[in-house]
């Protein structure tokens, strides 16, 4: 790698988020967020979330963070929905 595509590497690593998303985990789906100077995890367990009823409670819950973007809200429902959570259309 060449010494400019290293300088431009480390300037930019200051400013770049790290990714938010949601993923199923050790029986919990984490949601992680923010720059690494703020980084935020948060679970919520599997059994907590059978029905669609106790899911779009979980939404509302987690949408109400102030952390909390839409696509954390869309790859949590699909992740729910891939355990055989019905949530969104046709629940």
């Amino acid at each position: 790698m060449s010494a400019q595509r290293k300088l431009i590497r480390r300037c930019f690593a200051d400013i770049q988020p790290e990714p938010d998303v949601v993923i199923y985990a050790d029986g919990a789906y984490r949601f992680a967020t923010g720059l690494r100077s703020a980084y935020r995890e948060y679970a919520i367990p599997r059994d907590r979330v059978r029905t669609s009823a106790e899911a779009l409670n979980w939404v509302q819950q987690v949408a109400a963070k102030n952390w909390c973007t839409t696509w954390h809200i869309v790859q949590f429902i699909a992740l729910v929905e891939r355990h055989g959570v019905p949530v969104g259309r046709g629940a």
